[in-house]
């Protein structure tokens, strides 16, 4: 079986840190090794069901990771456009708080809590895109990212 190189790291970092002592609960969305977000990854992982080949469920398995079958409905319903830009407010809101500033790096994934699950908000890419669409996006989101701190150019 063929599985990216970025899958096959991350589930390496996942197993040295579990032989390390380290529990997989401590793996929640925002926990980094080695620059990347384990915690995301794994939450995935867990939730991707069928879309894992069996030798990729026996692999996290070998670790402990139990993995969640996809409900007979197929996948969730996709996330409503006002829903997801919600989080991408939010999400903004809590780097902006954090680190003082709204100048995200591209690759930047911010988690967020919404409606009691924890979400990854890809905001580097997002904030990019709302720099790209400002011209056609409604005023009032260019107005509640100006407010918090975004540079446009």
């Amino acid at each position: 079986m063929w599985w990216s190189l970025e899958w096959q790291r991350i589930l390496t970092a996942v197993r040295l840190h579990v032989e390390a002592g380290g529990s997989l609960e401590e793996l929640v969305p925002g926990h980094t090794i080695g620059g990347e977000d384990v915690g995301a990854w794994l939450e995935r992982q867990r939730r991707g069901g069928t879309s894992l080949t069996p030798a990729q469920r026996e692999a996290l398995a070998g670790v402990g990771v139990e993995v969640i079958a996809e409900e007979a409905g197929g996948r969730p319903e996709p996330m409503r456009a006002v829903d997801r830009w919600a989080l991408t407010l939010a999400a903004a809101a809590a780097f902006r708080e954090r680190e003082g500033h709204l100048s995200v790096p591209r690759k930047h994934v911010e988690t967020v809590e919404a409606g009691g699950e924890v979400r990854a908000v890809k905001l580097g890419v997002a904030l990019a895109n709302a720099r790209q669409r400002q011209a056609t996006w409604p005023r009032e989101r260019v107005a509640a990212l100006t407010g918090l701190g975004m540079r446009w150019a």
